[in-house]
């Protein structure tokens, strides 16, 4: 079982004598501990080797370290600066023997960065970038797509802001193609990728200025480029900036995946590869949904096919096509059968989805496609949600099997009553309480999931 960890420290690598008295006011969950590894000034982001090479960032001295532990003993008693002089070289990021390094307005890369610790060369890839103080410093991830992600931040509290700004953004490695992946991102000092989604999370910290409580920071996620995430006008869930001349909704923007208390300054995250929750382990069968969305339909267009009502249309297939007439006349068109999710592989699939959806709707065959989008459902061999208890504490509730708008608020609520009563029963029907049986052989999912794609592929012929 995976689970997020957030830090909001800042500071990593400080004083011993500091450092020990704040290491006694951590509060870790069972299983976790903490020491000091190195003593480092300013240490920000840190990227480590497949050899073992710890590399910091600093922020006030503008300093790039390389610590080493050569006799792994958990103690880093080697510190060499590889980099100095730089302005806030916060952002860090391996890859293939390199090291990248994120400064306010550069992208450097050290090449065979190991192999010449004590005689670096330096190169900046990318030197154009905003030269704002305010937000200005850099995080940085390298994705399997072999590009350099990075965040711009808004060079203000709260401001309209135009590209680059408030956005996190990405080159090649070599520093060529800048592209902006999402928009709206006020300061993401840190993020990842989920290392079986390949999804984007990222943290925001919210404004100052609207009170103690107000606004909330953010964890958000984004599965594919083009979203907004609603900064300057809008924060954590529907908040609408009222010192802004803005009167729209929130609605259009990615809404946040989980708000934080307002100025907790949420600097890092990621993913713990531990079994916490090892009952839970190989109980689902992760299954990709598309969604298609035209452009608004005329009048005239909804009634070629005589479509009255707003209500979801499920077909008989066994890949199933599901459709509904939206409320601003844009018509929803979505199926199943996409099996690795990659960018070009979603592309794939919208494309056979408008040609799906065009023979099923012939009349509007010339209808332009406005969105798409995709994401993971899950699968379970009980083919039914599963709700329950794990222990006194730990509650669970999941495998809605594609139906979550509908199952997920009767299983909350029912989760919710349990909690309450303090009861060890679910007053519901046996076949939704209790976990699923595991899948045999898990590994092999995938094959499962190809082999049931074809089969009812071949079947809905």
């Amino acid at each position: 079982m995976k689970f997020f960890l957030f830090s909001f420290l800042s500071i990593y690598f400080v004083s011993y004598v500091f450092a020990n008295d704040m290491l006694k006011q951590i509060t870790l969950p069972e299983g976790f501990s903490i020491k000091i590894y190195a003593k480092v000034p300013n240490a920000r982001q840190m990227a480590i080797s497949p050899n073992g090479t710890l590399f910091v960032g600093s922020r006030a001295a503008g300093k790039v370290y390389a610590i080493q532990d050569h006799n792994n003993d958990g103690y880093g008693e080697t510190v060499i600066e590889v980099a100095s002089k730089l302005r806030l070289p916060t952002g860090i990021a391996f890859n293939n023997k390199s090291l990248y390094i994120g400064a306010i307005n550069k992208i450097l890369v050290i090449p065979e960065i190991e192999k010449n610790l004590n005689s670096p060369v330096i190169k900046a890839i990318k030197d154009d970038l905003p030269n704002d103080f305010h937000h200005g410093w850099k995080y940085l991830k390298i994705g399997k797509d072999n590009r350099i992600y990075f965040n711009i931040g808004a060079p203000c509290n709260v401001c309209e802001v135009k590209d680059p700004y408030a956005t996190i953004a990405s080159i090649k490695l070599d520093g060529s193609d800048f592209s902006i992946f999402a928009r709206g991102v006020r300061n993401s000092v840190g993020f990842l990728f989920h290392p079986i989604t390949n999804d984007l999370w990222f943290t925001d910290n919210g404004r100052d200025g609207l009170g103690d409580d107000l606004p909330p920071c953010e964890l958000n996620y984004s599965n594919g480029p083009g979203y907004h995430f609603g900064f300057p006008y809008c924060f954590g869930n529907n908040i609408i900036d009222k010192t802004l001349s803005y009167k729209n909704t929130c609605s259009h923007f990615r809404p946040t995946a989980m708000d934080f208390k307002a100025h907790v300054a949420p600097l890092g995250i990621d993913i713990s590869k531990d079994d916490l929750f090892s009952d839970l382990n190989n109980t689902i069968l992760p299954v990709i949904s598309n969604i298609i969305i035209t452009r608004p339909l005329t009048n005239e267009e909804v009634k070629s096919h005589n479509f009255v009502t707003y209500n979801p249309i499920l077909n008989f297939r066994n890949l199933l096509f599901y459709y509904r007439l939206l409320k601003d006349n844009r018509f929803l068109f979505g199926a199943r059968g996409d099996l690795i999710g990659s960018e070009q592989s979603s592309k794939i699939k919208s494309k056979k989805m408008e040609e799906q959806m065009k023979k099923v709707f012939p009349n509007w065959k010339n209808v332009e496609i406005d969105f798409h989008w995709r994401g993971l459902v899950a699968v379970t061999t009980k083919f039914s949600p599963s709700i329950g208890k794990l222990d006194d504490e730990i509650y669970y509730s999941f495998g809605y099997q594609a139906n979550g708008v509908n199952t997920a608020p009767w299983s909350g609520n029912e989760l919710a009553k349990l909690i309450v009563s303090n009861s060890k029963k679910l007053n519901i029907s046996k076949l939704y309480q209790g976990l699923p049986k595991k899948f045999p052989f898990p590994f092999l999912r995938l094959l499962y999931l190809r082999i049931t794609l074809l089969y009812y592929s071949f079947i809905d012929k």
